[in-house]
């Protein structure tokens, strides 16, 4: 499932918007897009590796040119009926349902969550249930410099 998911957005990437697609750049385990409307997509795109290994989220952060809107979408690898906290070691990111299959958050509540991500020592935001039950993960290696292409590309002062 997540296999189908990673190349869905991938290929999303690829044809954004039908616009002519900048150079598609790797930092990490992150994967960026922009297109010619200075549209850029970033997309967490590590694959857990292995039997045994932890349960993984995805998340993709799309910035629609330099003064526009950020919006953050995160989604665990299965359905999650109880209110979770994502954070990032003690940072509480967000509290809340998932809703569908995703949470999304947009304007400023992206804005903070991209910065967060990008500014702590941990290096993954970590779902649980409000109980305490582990949800999933998402890698974060390589996001500060995949936002800071982003700003390049987009002409945006850098994050931080």
């Amino acid at each position: 499932m997540r296999y189908i998911r990673v190349m869905i957005a991938l290929a999303a990437l690829a044809l954004m918007s039908f616009s002519q697609p900048a150079e598609v750049r790797s930092f990490g385990s992150w994967t960026v897009s922009c297109n010619d409307r200075m549209r850029c997509v970033a997309m967490e795109t590590a694959v857990p590796a292995g039997k045994g290994s932890l349960t993984r989220a995805s998340m993709r952060i799309t910035r629609d040119g330099a003064g526009g809107r950020t919006t953050v979408e995160i989604w665990p690898d299965h359905p999650v009926a109880k209110p979770v906290t994502i954070s990032m070691g003690r940072a509480v990111v967000y509290r809340g349902r998932v809703r569908g299959d995703v949470v999304r958050l947009i304007g400023e509540d992206a804005e903070r969550a991209a910065h967060a991500a990008t500014s702590g020592p941990d290096r993954s935001f970590v779902i649980r249930t409000h109980d305490g039950g582990y949800v999933g993960k998402v890698a974060l290696s390589g996001l500060e410099e995949a936002m800071r292409y982003m700003d390049q590309v987009q002409g945006r002062s850098a994050i931080g």
